[in-house]
């Protein structure tokens, strides 16, 4: 870990690093003084700048020269000679004059620190090699700041200069006594350009730091492993060398333990506190440094208390690590690179260069070295795959293609489908509907819908503000569209948003996700079919039919399954057969009159080609079908899988044994064998025929050069990804369908990477719903604030919006810190967190003060996670105070984890006891799909994972290989009354499969409602549709409380009321959020918040995705950010509102008003005859 820390002044600290440490003791030898080892310098200068810094005795200090008490203070001061210019080798000192007072700012201080379990190999057993590891870390995170972060401003702007002077300091000690391995590297603020001394612009420096820490873990990982050490890894990037209990690492983590405790007590989770709250735990429990004694001194005093613990030291390998790998270093740095790519490309189109090196290097894990990584980062440069941005940032070649396939399948869709109907037909068609519903479409709305049904366009779009009355129109899109004979299908990118516009415009609707599954598996049907049939039809007809059994057993032929159950074998020449084709039955059964057709006799084709009969009699064909019916009970009973088949195979036996000589098989005669093999060849011959039409049907279902009469319905398209939006486009080709995409670029984006919706507009016909189409809000009130947010003035939307703010403890923070600094800041953040806490307790007293009938046309919208959990908490308590919740029952819940598909497959991205779900059945390890697991231990040295199976046994997988889904396991309360959502569909169990019932039965996810009670372990409820619902807990356990949402889940939804829990401590808070929240309201809007300025301010913050080509907006906005920096470190710190609000001044004059940049531009091209209108309805 690397912390920092501004300097005060140099005597501060000259007195911190000399008066009580080693430079003077290790001159004497003194072993009173802490030192690692006898003869190491426990100070070295470093940088590129220490051999050109000249001090008072003519010459350079020098990179690794003991540094000197004198020299440190004199560097601290900014005290040079410069080696050029005007004042060559003159003493002057770098700064400025202030009132009559010179300012020098001293520099900074980094402390690298590994993980415990180095620090005690280090100083508690002497290994070198642990020490060394970790210094090595420090000089290559030093080396990547000197290339990448030493930069100076000449003529206003910011020039790279590539050196740095710091001076490095070791230790051994905490301040607790503690073995803790540590250096302090005090980088200057100066630096050399063109032979001359100037301040450092330290902003690079330390927004590099989290970048150079991974670096630093990187490369001393490296190390350690060449050493021959095993290690550990946590997801972040940390890591334990393997042979160290957790009970030994708390034994010598005193500091840890008193940064835990300060966090609990100010009401922070230590497992989820972020760096900013550690770094102010840190100094906020930081004792006065005292004198400590030697390493090895303490030495003695550490191995007697870990004595007591069972310690000892690492065991390693007699060859390192990197002698026994297979691979290279180089193929390593390859991987954790391209890993690193694929990580960021997930998320964002464009990324930066510190985001790309920080994630190399924690998914590097030590089996590459720095060079290795920044080597392979710039042969991906080389080789196109990574490229660079003018605004700084850097994109993928994936990104970039598949921007442009969106743009050309896009262009190459208009005019190529076929119109649902004329003009004339449309015409008519809104004039009946209008008479059934008694309103009028707005003008905007039947353009829309006039688009849709008249143009024949396989893409469309329709851009609509909130509450513009998109589903309104989509309900006459539909009804028009049926009428003629077309389907129209919708999806949406969350399960609510889906159920809410097949509950508005009636439109059968599911998720975007399950429509892509779903497109994807009759794509994989036809693909199958086609196969097939092309294998059948080059056979010839005297060709032996195809051995299934043999194909079975080959591990070279590739099984594969159709939705409808056939199976498939896929030869390495690529012939494809499937049985139904080449059927060949050896049996028949035929009902026995003799019995009334009760029982059945049967007729079977040995091996020898001859005609065997089963049956005849009452009891012989009875214990026939008792067989058959136990075969089918046991493979019922026990699956299918390969865990089970020994106890199949036993209870089939034993069947046999027992029936089998009951079952009366004797040889038929030759005429009746001649019958039995005629009317098996028909009923074959009829079947193989039924199958190839089959398949032939199945293989032309995708066939994209038909145009086929269906209508697909994207809604909240906005909110899909690149990737997602080019399957939508993709499938829709591929069906030869038509897709309609819905949505609203002002509103959330997607998780996924990339700008889809709003690139699409460009490239397809596509209607605007703007201002004027606005139905939603009721109020003048309501009315007034929506307007100001599209006028693009968002802090004054916040302003206008009735607030109640609490603050008592941030003002009782400034009397106790009146002065503007460090203590003041850090003391006003904790204040704002215990202020947070109190605004969510009004909050929760108001919203259960209201009739309980009012409460359900209130929505709680707030931004993060934490900030609802506690909200649904307080109200909660609140409802319990008032005798409204009763009996309530404890219940094991599961929340998902966020994990990038790359973080998937690094088994150190998992953690014992978080719970995983499988994706897909493993019979090698008797695993079933959607089975529960518990994660025991996971090795990174083998990137795999050990799981305790719900059964109780244990497996383990390699990461990466199984198709796993994570979740962390958290205990909530459900109580009768309680309001709860259901947060991911219920899988069916396989029993429940094989008797019927289907996925539908069980869609939950994102439904909300309430519990109606709690029996036996099963949890009742009424969903919000009306619909009841009864799952049990002990297999279902993905359920929450749902008084407050997110803004993202709150998109799509309407009530009379909002209230707006704003939190300006946590979340990213911005312009989209500030619209999609206070556009769900009808009538009131509500905010509460602990600094009202605050959030306003925050309000209006721009929160785009980015793409993978700049915009020019981008770039510019890129422009401006170098230049307020510039203007920033020209005036000193504390002003970066001046230097924004000078930017602003000088862009006003040609930058376009707010309000012309949020008005909603129409398309060139719209529809032909349009209706004047001023009526209609919004959502």
């Amino acid at each position: 870990m690397i912390s920092s820390k501004a300097i005060s002044g140099a005597a501060a600290a000259a007195g911190y690093h000399f008066e009580k440490n080693s430079q003077q003791a290790n001159a004497s030898h003194d072993k009173g003084a802490e030192y690692y080892a006898k003869g190491e310098v426990r100070s070295a200068w470093g940088g590129e700048g220490a051999a050109l810094w000249i001090g008072e005795n003519g010459s350079a200090v020098g990179q690794g020269a003991q540094v000197e008490k004198e020299d440190f203070i004199r560097v601290l001061e900014g005290r040079v000679r410069d080696l050029m210019g005007p004042r060559e080798a003159e003493d002057r000192q770098l700064g400025r004059v202030n009132k009559g007072k010179h300012e020098h700012r001293a520099g900074v201080d980094f402390t690298f620190s590994p993980s415990k379990s180095v620090s005690i190999e280090s100083e508690v057993f002497g290994s070198e090699d642990a020490r060394r590891a970790h210094e090595i870390g420090v000089q290559a995170a030093m080396d990547f700041l000197e290339r990448e972060a030493a930069q100076t401003r000449v003529d206003e702007r910011f020039v790279k200069t590539g050196n740095l002077i710091y001076a490095k300091f070791e230790h051994s000690i905490s301040r607790e006594l503690d073995p803790q391995t540590h250096t302090h590297v005090v980088i200057a603020n100066m630096t050399m350009h063109e032979g001359r001394w100037m301040s450092l612009s330290n902003e690079r420096l330390l927004e590099l730091r989290t970048t150079a820490d991974q670096i630093y873990k990187a490369t001393m990982a490296h190390e350690l492993q060449r050493a021959g050490y095993r290690l550990e890894f946590a997801p972040d990037g940390n890591f334990e060398l393997q042979g160290y209990a957790q009970e030994q690492l708390d034994e010598f983590s005193l500091r840890t333990q008193q940064i835990d405790a300060w966090l609990a007590d100010k009401g922070i989770d230590p497992s989820q506190a972020t760096g900013a709250d550690r770094t102010l735990a840190f100094y906020s429990t930081r004792a006065a440094k005292t004198a400590p004694d030697s390493a090895e001194l303490q030495r003695e005093q550490w191995l007697e208390r870990g004595q007591a613990v069972g310690l000892r030291a690492a065991e390693r390998n007699e060859k390192g690590r990197m002698e026994l790998e297979t691979t290279t270093p180089r193929q390593e740095a390859e991987r954790a690179v391209a890993m690193a790519r694929e990580h960021l490309n997930e998320r964002e189109m464009a990324f930066s260069r510190k985001d790309l090196y920080a994630n190399a290097a924690r998914f590097v894990e030590g089996r590459a070295s720095y060079a290795d990584l920044e080597a392979a980062i710039q042969r991906e440069f080389k080789s196109g795959e990574l490229r660079d941005r003018p605004d700084g940032k850097i994109t993928t070649s994936s990104g970039i293609e598949a921007e442009k396939f969106l743009a050309r399948h896009l262009e190459a869709g208009r005019g190529v489908h076929v119109a649902v109907m004329t003009d004339a037909e449309f015409d008519r068609s809104l004039a009946a509907w209008e008479r059934k519903k008694g309103f009028e479409l707005g003008e905007e709305q039947c353009n829309a819908a006039r688009m849709i049904l008249t143009d024949a366009d396989r893409f469309q779009g329709v851009q609509g503000l909130a509450g513009t009355g998109k589903t309104t129109m989509l309900e006459f899109v539909r009804e028009a569209a049926e009428s003629k004979g077309w389907a129209v299908r919708g999806h949406s990118n969350g399960a609510e948003q889906a159920r809410k516009m097949e509950q508005e415009s009636g439109i059968k609707s599911g998720t975007t996700a399950r429509h892509l599954i779903d497109e994807e598996i009759k794509e994989k049907d036809a693909m199958l079919a086609r196969a097939a049939l092309r294998t059948l039809d080059r056979r010839s007809s005297l060709s032996p039919r195809p051995d299934f059994e043999k194909l079975e057993k080959d591990r070279s032929v590739t099984k594969s399954q159709d939705s409808g159950g056939r199976r498939y074998y896929i030869t390495r020449s690529g012939e494809t057969y499937t049985a139904a084709l080449y059927q060949q039955s050896r049996s028949v059964e035929v009902r026995n009159l003799r019995h009334a057709g009760l029982t059945k006799k049967t007729y079977s084709v040995g091996r020898d080609g001859h005609v065997y009969r089963q049956g005849g009699s009452l009891k012989s064909e009875a214990a026939a079908a008792a067989r058959q019916g136990i075969n089918r009970s046991v493979d019922a009973f026990f699956g299918r899988g390969v865990a089970s088949l020994p106890w199949r195979a036993l209870v089939k036996h034993e069947a046999k044994k027992a029936l089998g000589r009951h079952e009366n098989w004797s040889r038929a005669g030759a005429l009746r064998s001649a019958l039995v093999k005629a009317q098996i060849g028909i009923g074959d011959g009829l079947a193989r025929s039924a199958e190839y039409r089959a398949l032939q049907a199945q293989a032309q279902s995708r066939d994209a050069d038909k145009p086929i009469r269906i209508l697909n319905v994207m809604d909240e398209a906005s909110m899909s990804a690149t990737t997602d939006f080019n399957k939508v486009v993709r499938t829709t080709e591929q069906s030869g369908e038509r897709t309609v995409f819905l949505g609203d670029r002002l509103q959330h984006q997607s998780i996924g990477a990339g700008t889809a919706f709003e690139q699409a507009q460009a490239h397809m016909p596509t209607v605007g719903l703007g201002r004027d189409s606005i139905r939603r809000q009721q109020t003048e009130e309501a009315k007034s604030i929506v307007g100001r947010i599209l006028d693009g003035d968002h802090a004054a939307a916040v302003q206008a919006t009735p607030a109640i703010e609490i603050r008592h403890a941030q003002e009782a923070a400034l009397v106790q810190h009146p002065e503007k600094g460090r203590e003041q800041s850090d003391a006003l953040r904790l204040a704002a967190r215990e202020d947070n806490a109190a605004v969510i307790k009004k909050l929760a007293q108001d919203y259960v003060a209201l009739p309980p009938a009012e409460r359900d046309n209130v929505i709680v919208i707030t931004s993060t996670n934490a900030d609802r959990r506690g909200i649904n908490e307080a109200i909660r308590d609140e409802r319990k105070g008032r005798g409204e919740l009763q009996a309530g029952v404890k219940v094991e819940t599961l929340e998902r984890t966020d994990k990038t598909a790359s973080e998937s497959k690094r088994a150190a991205s998992y953690r014992p006891g978080e719970i995983v779900q499988f994706g897909a059945s493993y019979k090698q390890i008797g695993v079933e799909k959607n089975e529960y697991a518990r994660v025991e231990k996971t090795s990174t040295e083998n990137n795999t994972i050990r799981l305790r199976l719900e059964s109780g046994h244990s497996v383990t997988v390699q990461a990466g290989k199984v198709g796993l889904q994570s979740f962390r396991q958290t205990e909530r309360e459900f109580a009768p009354g309680d309001r709860i959502r259901f947060t991911k569909n219920e899988s069916l169990t396989r029993h429940e499969r094989e008797a019927g019932k289907v996925d539908g039965d069980r869609k939950l996810n994102g439904m909300s409602g309430v519990v109606m009670k709690i029996q036996d372990g099963v949890m009742h409820a009424r969903l919000d549709s009306g619909r009841e619902v009864a799952v049990n807990l002990r297999e279902y356990r993905h359920i929450d409380h749902a008084y407050a949402t997110t803004s993202v889940s709150a998109q799509g939804q309407t009530k009379n009321q909002v209230w707006v829990h704003h939190n300006t401590e946590g979340g990213r808070h911005g312009d989209r959020e500030t619209y999609v929240n206070l556009t769900r309201m009808r009538e009131v809007a509500q905010l509460y918040t602990q600094d009202v300025a605050q959030a306003a301010k925050q309000a209006g913050v721009r929160l785009n995705k980015t793409a993978a080509g700049a915009s020019r907006d981008e770039v510019r906005a890129y422009k401006d950010e170098q230049q307020v920096k510039q203007m920033n470190a020209g005036r000193g710190s504390g002003r970066e509102s001046a230097a924004r609000s000078d930017l602003a001044a000088g862009r006003q004059a040609a930058a376009p008003a707010a309000a012309s940049q949020a008005k909603m531009a129409r398309p060139a091209a719209q529809p032909a005859a349009a209706k004047g209108r001023d009526s209609g309805r919004g959502r």
